[in-house]
């Protein structure tokens, strides 16, 4: 997925286990959820500012995440396994 900073294969990549995409609501805030699997990565996704919450930003003003995760304009969590 192109134009994303960081690249949004770069964040999956980071950590070799499952990394869990919190898809924010178009200009809404979005808590991290209390799970606690060793290794799992909280990545924020949207066009809100960083949260010290997350292990990761990715900023997707377009919401092109959501789209390719058929989210649409709610919040959604997506947990994505370490093979993709």
């Amino acid at each position: 997925m192109r134009g994303l900073d960081p690249p949004f294969h770069s964040v999956l990549a980071a950590d070799s286990a499952h990394t869990a995409l919190y898809i924010a609501a178009a200009q809404a805030d979005t808590a991290r959820l209390p799970l606690t699997e060793p290794g799992l990565r909280h990545v924020l996704v949207g066009d809100v500012a960083g949260s010290k919450a997350f292990d990761a930003v990715l900023a997707d003003p377009e919401r092109r995440v959501a789209e390719r995760y058929a989210i649409g304009a709610d919040a959604g969590l997506v947990v994505v396994r370490p093979d993709g």
